[in-house]
């Protein structure tokens, strides 16, 4: 518990003089190495307390960066109805990792579940060195820009001026909403 609150606490420090995608790829290299650890440990037949560093190093890689920037990126990439589904699909991912991982230990070996985790955590380390934008010090409609996503209706980057036309969403046919470059919103109706 101390691990975790110490590197969500440091996670905290350095996230917005590092930005999300490089604190998530350390956070995915210490992930990876540290399962490795693990399994090198018992492949080897290495100390007992290597596999306790290992594990130590997982908690503190996991908490570091893919715990709590997950959250943030989703926030900085979505919109509200987004963040609300990817959280439900993270939850329920990670309730199936919570009850498939005693079945896998018990059906295969404890090792053979972190080299699975392993796998998983390795393709992790690819996706977001390759796939994952950098969001630090953006808009949420810059990182839109960036990512080739285009909002619903007229959406013109450049002049900063974006019309939304969802009437579910907004009870209004069309609202002009204005980004100025200190990142202040003006909105009225058209």
């Amino acid at each position: 518990m101390f691990l975790q609150v110490v590197s969500c606490f440091l996670c905290s420090l350095v996230i917005e003089r590092y930005g999300r995608k490089l604190l998530l790829i350390v956070s995915q290299l210490i992930i990876v190495s540290s399962l490795g650890l693990v399994i090198l440990t018992d492949w080897l037949g290495w100390p007992n307390w290597l596999g306790v560093v290992g594990v130590a190093s997982f908690i503190f890689g996991f908490c570091i960066g893919n715990g709590p920037i997950t959250w943030i990126y989703m926030s900085d990439i979505l919109p509200d109805v987004g963040v609300a589904l990817t959280s439900t699909l993270l939850w329920v991912i990670s309730t199936g990792v919570g009850i498939f991982f005693p079945w896998m230990k018990d059906t295969w070996s404890i090792v053979t579940a972190f080299d699975v985790f392993l796998g998983c955590s390795t393709v992790g380390l690819l996706f977001f060195i390759f796939m994952i934008e950098e969001t630090k010090g953006k808009n949420q409609q810059e990182i839109w820009k960036k990512m080739g996503i285009k909002m619903k209706g007229r959406n013109t980057v450049d002049n900063e001026t974006y019309i939304v036309s969802d009437p579910e969403m907004f009870n209004d046919d069309h609202l002009k909403l204005t980004y100025k470059k200190d990142d202040s919103v003006r909105v009225k109706n058209e």
